[in-house]
């Protein structure tokens, strides 16, 4: 059995799920939080909540995010022209398709960015990393349910977030560390 042929067989069992309304709605849902117009929102409320509750630390990762969410983006949109795969709903026969998908298939640009997101809050804020772990998952089988996606697709997705969550999460604290050191200094 090739890559392939068990990436579309995982595809099937898991779109052949019972599709009952309010796990398709749900879906839905989760793929409208995990666009780069959503999370980019969200980074935007932190940032303005952090300078409205003045708290440096809140508006100065929300930056960050904003960062690491950009350059998933663009990691996911050149890697997208350079494979070119079709999506499963527009190659294979009899897919539960649910809501909207465009252009190429690999990698899913909704699982990279709710790794990102994911891995970014944890490795940044350390707190309810069970709770964004379970988003991520959810998520990303969310987009393969829906047929947009083949579990490879989403892995690589995953795989991406959390490479550019952690890049950037190590850019942040080393940061932070320099500019505490540097704040020190200037207080003695």
């Amino acid at each position: 059995m090739n890559f392939f042929s068990l990436d579309s067989r995982l595809f099937n069992w898991i779109n052949h799920l019972p599709h009952p309304k309010w796990a398709d709605q749900t879906a839905l849902l989760l793929a409208g939080a995990g666009s780069r117009k959503f999370l980019l929102a969200l980074a935007g409320l932190l940032f303005l909540m952090g300078l409205l509750l003045r708290k440096r630390e809140v508006w100065f990762r929300s930056l960050f995010l904003t960062a690491a969410i950009l350059l998933t983006g663009f990691i996911v949109f050149f890697l997208k022209e350079a494979v070119e795969r079709t999506r499963p709903c527009d190659l294979l026969e009899n897919v539960h398709r649910i809501g909207n998908g465009w252009g190429w298939s690999f990698p899913s640009g909704h699982a990279a960015l709710y790794a990102t997101t994911a891995f970014f809050f944890t490795f940044v804020f350390k707190r309810l990393w069970w709770f964004w772990m379970g988003l991520v998952f959810l998520g990303g089988m969310g987009r393969v349910y829906q047929g947009l996606h083949y579990p490879s697709d989403v892995a690589a997705g995953w795989a991406i977030g959390y490479l550019v969550s952690f890049g950037v999460g190590l850019w942040y604290k080393s940061l932070s560390k320099f500019l505490e050191r540097k704040k020190e200094r200037l207080v003695v």
